[in-house]
């Protein structure tokens, strides 16, 4: 069984599926999570978002 490093290696940050997905961005640059997570539970319930 390989270890972390083996399993973070085959790891693609840039990957995106070619379906309707929703990027949660966890940089300290980005927005808040929280924030984040409300405009994708807005966004599923069909709400506008402020």
């Amino acid at each position: 069984m390989p270890g972390p490093v083996g399993y973070l290696g085959r790891i693609d940050p840039d990957f995106r599926p070619l379906v309707e997905h929703v990027v949660i961005n966890n940089c300290t640059s980005a927005r808040p999570l929280q924030d984040q997570a409300e405009a994708l539970v807005k966004s599923l319930m069909g709400l506008e978002l402020d």
